[in-house]
């Protein structure tokens, strides 16, 4: 079947009709451009074309029959084109063209940013969000999104937020923002992204003394800044500025420095600290007593000598350096005692030197000069002890093992002739004699202090050489000190080093510890235990041996430990994540677990160290409250800031957010021809009481309840609905359903499609709307006879008669529409074709003698398809025959041999089939008969 599209055009003619059109009214935003077009049309001819207000005109175009203005008005505007020219008739008129342009409010964006800085981690912004016209101020919606894998901050992750500033953002964080401001289309906006910037570095440095001192010991001490990744400033007022990480104050350069550590990276920062720098050079003073001694045998005793300090009297040290260069540490007190030896027989006089140093500074004293001489007839001799442990020459009885010494004389001899018989003798302090009891043994023992006078008699000359020999007695224990950093470990501080310290020389040091025993050494290092609910550490001893005397001191540190972990707690009012209630804000409620009666401080906050939620939950530290989005395990670390122990609490959301579903894709709904509207639904795979809302492509397009699962729609175009689960807020996305246009298919099949006249045709309507309506369809038939007939229902069969050949087309108008106006039509159509009936005559005489009249036997036949003829002579001899498709035959009287047939009668057998045969009233013919030949 061939379509044909009729286009119904109506004309109105008026030669002084103004056919002018002016382009459709705008909207723009704010600070954009639009165009109004003005065309003339065919019936005016156009001499002027004028913008009335001519104003923020940004160019114009025009010709002879139109004209293109750009135009941006910052508020609605209405405008006229006036179209100046000739009418068909040479009349002047002037024809306006009424335009509005509508504007819509544009945001515009003026960031103001408080970054972070050195000394506070605070972030924030505004955007400074105004509108062109600045107002009134209209509807508008910001958008904020995630940028690059950084999260919204929480205090924008509604899409909407009543303010477009906020604080606390985290810094470092870049996200992008969009700005919509409501209005008829289109909607005017505004993009852009805020970026916050890290924190910058901090500049942490330190210098490791607060005083410096130039002394003789150290003349240039180095002062040293500890973070080699910032640049110095130094400044004194006699040294200026100096760049440097390290640097040598000297003596013209005491007082007050300060150094300034600057970070080098954008937004540096600044630390500053500052030490004093002073002078310590004063040379000390002391005496020795005496400084010259002579042994003879009127003056036998040696004295010992006493170097006592002037100034200072602590932290000092004595020094005897004797005449071959060696030099001996004697005492480091107020008074030190030294014992000279008794001068060799060849060598009677030894000369020394004492040096007084001031140990805090390394300052010397002016050396001071001592001598011993020994006449020639006294006897020499030296006296160790045993043991001997003390570095001043004096003999010394202590604790335990050093309760007891030996003096012992060796290298007793006479002078001047060497090898006479001595006599050795040993006076106890306090013996009122002066005459000891002499013999011949070089040693004895002692356990009593004081002075002892050593005699060595020579027996030859009675000459003696008397030397005192101290016993000192010291049975004090050592001082001591135990240098604590503290005696309270923590999760803070998990270890410490506990420093034994005295001012005694010579010491060993050991510790006794709870579980481990003793240990060596002057230091030890204490760490807590696995037992965290235990405040107990231990009790560590010091034990300090003196070993010039044999004697111990000890103390006791009693260690404790606060690893107490905090019981951590989350608060939050609900556990269940909806719609409604799209974010939690869970909340630290921590708690400490150092019981009061350990004495521990308690007081100290709960600070959370790290939240983490299930993705794409962005972990966040150090803020006390975390705002959940998705549902899953969240994990909150706490540190009790009283110990800096740490626990861990987690919480569970769940997820109660139950979306509508919608069966997608939505049905295509359609506007009948004759409907006024049509009812429409969405799809939905439950039936809770679910709220709906609609919106419809135009205003006016719903007919009665817009709110409810289906609604009646009167126009097409695209309708939106939103399901919302009003239990948990929870709605669908946007579904669109389209309503098209109706449309009207006109169709109708004929009984039959040819035959032979007359013939009579039935045609059965099959016109039908959309969704195959029939109903309401008015059909007009033109069956191409002359005749016609008009239904108003396409169940009625349209009857047609052909009485004459031919082929005939049959045209079937169809029209539907409300109230009778037709606004869907169509039109189909077939054609008939008609014969007239198959015929068949046969002639009886012909006389094929070449005079023009009758000299072919033919046949007189119509709408013949196939004809077949054999004819004899009476002998029964076949003198012609022919098959035709077409229904000709044509014979001339010639035999087969191409010979005249000879005058007579002929018989014939034929058979022929009517093309009018493929119907039932078609013809099949069989006939024999005779013909005549005449000559």
């Amino acid at each position: 079947m061939k379509k044909l599209l009729f286009i119904f055009l109506a004309f109105i003619s008026s030669k002084n009709f103004i056919n002018a059109q002016a382009s459709p009214n705008l909207t723009i935003c704010a600070g954009g451009q639009g165009s109004l077009i003005a065309n003339a049309g065919t019936n005016f001819t156009v001499t002027n074309f004028q913008l009335v207000p001519n104003m923020n005109v940004i160019g114009t175009q025009s010709t002879a029959t139109s004209a293109t203005y750009a135009v941006n008005p910052q508020v609605t505007t209405a405008y006229t084109i006036n179209l100046t020219g000739l009418q068909a008739n040479n009349t002047t008129t002037t024809f306006p063209l009424q335009y509005t342009v509508y504007v819509n409010p544009q945001p515009t964006v003026n960031v103001t940013y408080t970054q972070a800085t050195c000394s506070s981690t605070n972030a924030a912004f505004n955007l400074g969000l105004s509108f062109i016209p600045a107002s009134p101020v209209p509807n508008y919606s910001v958008v904020w999104t995630a940028f690059d894998g950084n999260p919204v901050p929480e205090l924008l992750s509604t899409l909407n937020p009543d303010s477009v500033s906020g604080s606390g953002v985290p810094i470092g964080a870049t996200f992008h923002y969009t700005i919509i401001a409501d209005g008829v289309s289109p909607l005017c906006g505004y993009a852009g992204i805020i970026t916050m910037s890290n924190q910058p570095a901090l500049a942490n440095f330190s210098v490791i003394s607060n005083v410096y001192s130039i002394t003789c010991a150290n003349p240039a001490p180095i002062v040293a800044a500890s973070n080699a990744a910032l640049s110095y400033t130094w400044s004194h007022p006699s040294a200026g500025a100096i760049q440097a990480q390290t640097i040598v104050p000297t003596i013209n350069q005491l007082g007050t420095w300060t150094v300034t550590g600057q970070t080098q990276t954008t937004g540096s920062c600044t630390a500053t600290h500052t030490f004093l720098v002073v002078q310590n050079t004063v040379a000390p003073t002391a005496v020795v007593t005496p400084s010259l001694q002579q042994i003879s045998c009127s003056n036998p005793e040696l004295k010992t000598v006493s170097l006592t300090a002037i100034s200072p009297t602590l932290n000092v040290s004595h020094y005897i350096i004797n005449q071959s260069g060696v030099v001996s540490n004697v005492g480091s007190g107020t008074v030190a005692l030294f014992i000279p030896p008794l001068p060799s027989t060849v060598q009677p006089t030894d000369t020394y030197t004492y040096q007084f140093v001031n140990s805090a500074t390394g300052c010397s004293a002016t050396p001071l000069m001592l001598s011993v001489s020994i006449s020639s007839e006294s006897p020499v001799f030296s006296t160790i002890g045993t043991p001997t442990l003390a570095n001043n020459g004096s003999f010394t009885v202590g604790c335990n093992n050093h309760s007891l010494t030996v003096i012992t004389i060796t290298g007793a001899n006479t002078q001047p002739t060497p090898g006479g018989a001595l006599n050795y003798g040993y006076l106890a302090p306090g013996v009122t004699n002066t005459v000891p009891a002499f013999g011949s043994t070089q040693f004895t023992a002692v356990s009593t202090p004081g002075t002892w006078t050593v005699v060595v008699k020579d027996l030859a000359g009675n000459c003696e050489t008397r030397r005192p020999v101290t016993i000192v007695q010291n049975t004090v224990g050592p001082n001591r000190s135990v240098i604590v950093p503290t005696q309270v470990l923590s999760c803070f501080t998990p270890s410490t080093v506990l420093t034994g310290q005295t001012t005694n020389s010579a010491v060993v040091f050991s510790w006794l510890t709870p579980g481990t025993g003793s240990l060596q050494g002057e230091n030890i290092t204490i760490n807590t235990t696995t037992n965290v609910t235990s405040a107990i550490v231990g009790n560590y001893t010091l034990f300090v041996l003196d070993q010039d005397n044999g004697c111990t001191s000890q103390s006791v540190v009693p260690m404790q430990q606060n690893l107490f972990p905090p019981t951590p707690s989350i608060s939050v009012t609900n556990f269940t994540i909806t719609c409604t209630t799209p974010t939690l804000q869970l909340t630290n409620s921590s708690k400490t677990s150092i019981p009061p009666t350990t004495g521990f401080p308690s007081n100290g906050i709960i600070q959370v160290q790290l939240w983490e939620g299930p993705s794409p939950q962005i972990p966040t530290i150090t803020v006390s409250s975390y705002v959940a989005t998705v549902p899953g395990v969240y994990t909150m670390t706490v540190k009790d800031m009283n110990n800096g122990c740490n626990s861990t609490a987690t919480l569970q959301i769940q997820d109660g957010r139950v979306y509508p579903t919608l069966i997608q894709p939505s049905p295509v709904y359609t506007l009948d021809c004759a409907a006024t509207s049509v009812s429409i639904r969405p799809l939905m795979t439950s039936t809770l009481a679910y709220i709906y809302s609609w919106a419809g492509p135009s205003t006016n397009t719903f007919v009665g309840s817009t709110t409810g699962q289906s609604v009646n729609a009167s126009a097409v175009g695209f309708y939106t609905v939103v399901v919302t689960n009003p239990t948990n807020g929870c709605a669908s996305k946007d579904t669109a359903i389209r309503v098209v246009n109706g449309f009207l298919t006109g169709a109708f099949t004929p009984n039959r499609t040819s035959g032979y006249a007359p013939l009579e045709v039935t045609f059965t309507n099959n016109s039908a709307s959309a969704g195959g309506s029939n109903s309401g369809i008015t059909s007009v038939w033109n069956y191409g006879n002359g005749a016609a007939d008009t239904h108003t229902s396409a169940s009625i069969l349209g009857r047609a008669k052909y009485t004459q050949p031919g082929s005939y087309m049959v045209i079937l108008y169809t029209t539907k529409g409300p109230g009778g106006v037709p606004n869907c039509q169509d039109i189909d159509t077939a054609y008939i074709t008609v014969d007239i009936p198959s015929k068949l005559e046969v002639p009886n005489v012909f006389t094929p003698n070449g005079d023009g009249t009758n000299d072919v036997f033919f046949l007189r036949a119509a709408n013949l398809t196939k004809i077949e003829i054999s004819i004899y002579d009476r002998w029964g001899h076949i003198v012609y025959e022919q098959v035709s498709e077409t229904g000709n035959i044509e014979w001339d009287g010639k035999n087969i041999y191409g010979k005249d047939a000879a005058a007579g009668t002929y018989f014939y057998i034929l058979k022929a089939e009517g093309k009018d045969n493929i119907n039932t009233d078609g013809m099949d013919y069989e006939q024999k008969g005779t013909i005549t030949l005449v000559r």
